[in-house]
Parts: structure tokens; C-alpha cells; sequence
């Protein structure tokens, strides 16, 4: 009996000093990850550069927005969230390794804050460099003594791209959506600058295809027409070009392509494309002749914003098999 009696307690004081030093174990004094993304509402990221941005959800349209403005990149804001569900603490950082990791997050780290549909900050946290082998992230939750290397089980790679973080620094435009047109188009007028002759207006809404100069009048079948739509809808760029000290000379030169958008609710958009001049001094055709333009990119202007294009992806919209005189 009082064998048993004597199990009992040692089990106890087990099971008491476990709970302890659990409770104060440095490792489960934070967590990173966050179980309930759909409770989310507003992330806000910062860097050391001074670069900032925000990420919201609309509550008119459920829609995620890039500083209460630009629809959101939607495979990054997915990969984020998943990322920020998955991620767990590998192991703290280890002590002769701390003081250095956290300087080097607090002048390199790039900061996270967190919000949930009230505004309530879930967590704030500090993401910096890779670990040596690559398998690890150093972090630090904001007001912890504490750094730790997190990582996601099972992923082989540092964290920091998962975050949309490019060299310590962030940017909006990593964020945006590469989406063209965001809403149903009604007419789209092309204006061919080196060959005016090509250039046509097409009603989508009436399935008819008219010159500039009416010239020539026909209707398009609605397939043709559904087709030709869908290929808009699904246009993207492939980044946008702002920082580009030449932008403002690009803007200014004359475009080789002008495009006009009438969208179902009446708004309108104008996009310039221009001819975009190689990087490389010997840029060759496959013939060998030496070539002053890309022959894979356009540069597009919106009014707004440079971004680059590929012609594979534009050559359709320019090039439609119903402006081929028969």
C-alpha cells in the first residue's frame, strides 16, 4: 500500500516539475504561428529603408487590397497565409549566436504586424536573414528576449521569400496584382502608330468589328467575340518598372501601340505600349543581324504605372485573327 502511495506522489511531483519547466521554457513562452487565418483583416509590413505597406480586406467586396488601393496579388497573399499557419519554432537561437542575430534583426529585420477583423493586433514579429544551411529563418517576436530559428516542417528553404521579403526590403509592387483589366470590356479601340491602316475598334457587346476610318464594317461571331474577351480578362504584365531611372523618357517617346477600353460601367482605360531597348550591346536575331530592340518585352504605360509585357502574351490582342484582310 504504501508502495503504491509513494508511486502516486512521485508521479505528481513529476508530472508538477514538467508543467513547470514547460511553462518556462523559453521555447513555449512565444509561438509564431497563427491557427485561424480567416480571422484576419489587416497586415502591415515595414523595413529598415523606410518602405512600407499594407494589405486590408475590403469589406464591401471580401476583396484584399495593396494600401487601400491595388487588388492584391491573390498566389502570394495565399502563400503568405499559409506560411503564417504553418511555420513553427525550430529551436532558439543558440547563445553565442544571440546578440549577433538580434542586432542584425533589429537593423535588418523586416517588421509584421498583424490584425484581426476588430483591428486587435494578433502578433507582431521581426523576420530576418536565412541560417547558414538554409533550413531556417531567424525571428523574433516583438517585446521577447528571446530570437529563434522558425521554419516550416517539411519545407526545405528559408522563410523570407514566403514573406514576399526581397533583400531585407519590402515593396507594394511585389504585392500587386499583375491583372490588366480588372472589370468586363465593352470596346476596345488599337491605334497602330507605324501602321495605321491595322488599327480597329471592336464592340464586344455587339459582336462588331469597324476600321478607324469605317472603312470596313462586320459582325464577328460570338465564339470568336467570347474568345477574344477571355484573353483580355486574363491578360497580366510580368512586374511593374517604376523605379526605372528612364521612365519619365519611355512615358514621353512615341508609343508603338495605343490601346482604348470603354469597361460595362463606363470607366475607361488607356494603355501605351513602347518599344523597349536590349540590355545586352549584341542582342542578335536568328540570323545573326544586330538588334536596338527586345523582342520579347514591351514596356506598358497606364497613366499610372510602367510595367513590363511579353509579346507572346500580347501578340493575340494586337493581332486578332479577325483584322486579317481576306
Amino acid at each position: 500500500m504504501k508502495k503504491k502511495i509513494l508511486l502516486i506522489l512521485f508521479l505528481i511531483i513529476f508530472i508538477v516539475f514538467f508543467t513547470i519547466n514547460k511553462k518556462h521554457n523559453p521555447t513555449n513562452d512565444v509561438g509564431y504561428k497563427i491557427e485561424n487565418i480567416n480571422q484576419i483583416s489587416k497586415v502591415y509590413f515595414a523595413d529598415r529603408y523606410n518602405n512600407e505597406l499594407t494589405l486590408t480586406k475590403s469589406n464591401e467586396k471580401n476583396q484584399w487590397l495593396v494600401n487601400n488601393k491595388y487588388p492584391v496579388r491573390e498566389n502570394t497573399l495565399n502563400m503568405f497565409f499559409e506560411t503564417i499557419n504553418k511555420m513553427e519554432i525550430k529551436h532558439p537561437v543558440s547563445k553565442n549566436m544571440h546578440n549577433t542575430v538580434v542586432k542584425s534583426l533589429a537593423t535588418n529585420g523586416v517588421k509584421i504586424e498583424i490584425y484581426d477583423k476588430k483591428l486587435n493586433n494578433i502578433k507582431t514579429f521581426y523576420v530576418g536573414e536565412e541560417t547558414p544551411d538554409y533550413l531556417g529563418t531567424y525571428m523574433l517576436i516583438e517585446n521577447s528576449k528571446i530570437a529563434h530559428v522558425v521554419h516550416i516542417p517539411g519545407f526545405n528553404g528559408f522563410l523570407a521569400p514566403r514573406f514576399n521579403i526581397n533583400n531585407r526590403s519590402v515593396s507594394s509592387e511585389l504585392w500587386r496584382s499583375r491583372k490588366i483589366f480588372f472589370d468586363n470590356i465593352d470596346t476596345i479601340s488599337i491605334s497602330y502608330n507605324e501602321n495605321k491602316e491595322k488599327s480597329f475598334t471592336l464592340d464586344l457587346k455587339n459582336y462588331t468589328f469597324y476600321k478607324k476610318n469605317l472603312e470596313e464594317i462586320k459582325e464577328i461571331p460570338e465564339k470568336i467575340i467570347l474568345e477574344y474577351h477571355k484573353l483580355l480578362k486574363n491578360l497580366n504584365c510580368e512586374g511593374f518598372t517604376n523605379n526605372l531611372s528612364t521612365k519619365d523618357s519611355i512615358i514621353n517617346s512615341t508609343p508603338l501601340f495605343v490601346i482604348n477600353v470603354i469597361y460595362s460601367n463606363k470607366n475607361k482605360k488607356k494603355l501605351k505600349l513602347f518599344r523597349k531597348k536590349t540590355k545586352r550591346k549584341k542582342y542578335q536575331d536568328e540570323k545573326g543581324k544586330f538588334l536596338e530592340y527586345d523582342v520579347d518585352r514591351l514596356f506598358a504605360y497606364d497613366g499610372e504605372d510602367l510595367f513590363l509585357i511579353q509579346n507572346y502574351v500580347f501578340n493575340p490582342i494586337l493581332n486578332p485573327i479577325f483584322n486579317v484582310k481576306n
